[in-house]
C-alpha cells in the first residue's frame, strides 16, 4: 500500500502554503549558497523551540537550547509571563578563516493563572532546559474518598 500525503488547496489554506514555500526556499538557498545559511537561519527559525505539557499537579516546559552554557541562560517571571533568554558566542577566534558571531534569543511564554510562581524550578541537561511550573494548592486535583454504607 502506498501512502500519499494529503495536501489542501492553497485557496483553502494559504498560511500552510506560505510555510511550505518558505521551507522550499530555505532548502534551495541553504544548499545552493551554504555560506548564506547562517545569515538566513535566524530570520526563519526559532533559536529556542518550546514544548509545554500539562500534568495533574504541574506544567512542564521543555526548551531546546543546545550550545548554550547554563550560566548564559536566564529565566524570569514578569507580569504573569515566563521570560527565557540566553546568549552564546559561536566560532573560534583563533581560526581566521571562520567568522565568529553571537546567538541571542528571548521567549515570552504567558503563564496560566493557576501556576504558583514561588515554586518554579528549572534544570538544564544535554541542551534541554526543563522548567517545572507547579499549580497552586487550591487548584490541584484531589481525590475524594467514597464511603460505603
Amino acid at each position: 500500500m502506498k501512502l500519499i500525503r494529503y495536501k489542501t488547496s492553497p485557496m483553502l489554506d494559504p498560511v500552510s502554503s506560505l510555510a511550505e514555500l518558505r521551507e522550499e526556499m530555505d532548502r534551495l538557498f541553504g544548499y545552493t549558497f551554504p555560506s548564506l545559511r547562517p545569515a538566513v537561519e535566524p530570520l526563519w527559525q526559532s533559536a529556542c523551540p518550546v514544548n509545554l505539557y500539562r500534568e495533574n499537579d504541574r506544567y512542564i516546559l521543555r526548551a531546546e537550547v543546545p550550545g548554550f552554557d547554563k550560566k548564559n541562560l536566564q529565566i524570569e517571571v514578569v507580569d504573569g509571563s515566563l521570560v527565557l533568554s540566553g546568549h552564546a558566542s559561536t566560532g573560534n577566534k583563533k581560526d581566521t578563516a571562520e567568522e565568529s558571531g553571537e546567538t541571542r534569543f528571548t521567549r515570552n511564554i504567558p503563564l496560566p493563572d493557576e501556576v504558583d510562581v514561588t515554586q518554579i524550578k528549572a534544570e538544564y541537561q544535554n541542551g534541554v532546559l526543563t522548567v517545572s511550573l507547579p499549580k497552586k494548592a487550591e487548584v490541584k486535583p484531589r481525590q475524594i474518598a467514597i464511603e460505603v454504607k
